[in-house]
């Protein structure tokens, strides 16, 4: 994906000059983020905007069915797709057998978890180029 040569997205709070400018306006290009205001760069993510950001980051067959037995998964979340996504791929599971918690914070050890998951179930080989 690349980061130079890419679309500002407008964000007030991530001007052409800060450090990750550039991955932040390459997921927002492709949609991975929300383009909006604010990015909010410093704040955390949490378990639903996480299934999003997997989902589409990764590419994944997205469901199109909802049968997560949880009773915080309301329709007016509009991130179950993502989520119900990451369950059926295996990645993820709730909180507990009834709660799958989407407002709540991701952790970095959390993340790392999500993401060797992710990668472990997709069939995509993957690089690392560099590590900042």
């Amino acid at each position: 994906m690349e980061t130079k040569n890419v679309v500002n997205p407008g964000f007030s709070d991530v001007p052409t000059s800060h450090k990750y400018y550039g991955h932040i306006a390459a997921l927002a290009e492709k949609g991975i983020i929300q383009k909006g205001t604010n990015y909010n760069p410093d704040h955390f993510i949490n378990r639903s905007q996480m299934a999003k950001i997997l989902t589409i980051g990764f590419n994944l067959q997205q469901a199109t069915t909802l049968s997560a037995p949880f009773s915080d998964f309301t329709k007016e979340n509009e991130t179950n797709r993502y989520i119900q996504t990451l369950l059926n791929y295996g990645i993820t599971q709730g909180t507990s057998a009834t709660t799958f918690s989407p407002y709540t914070d991701v952790r970095r050890g959390q993340m790392a978890l999500f993401l060797y998951r992710t990668l472990q179930k997709t069939e995509d080989d993957f690089y690392i180029i560099s590590v900042e």
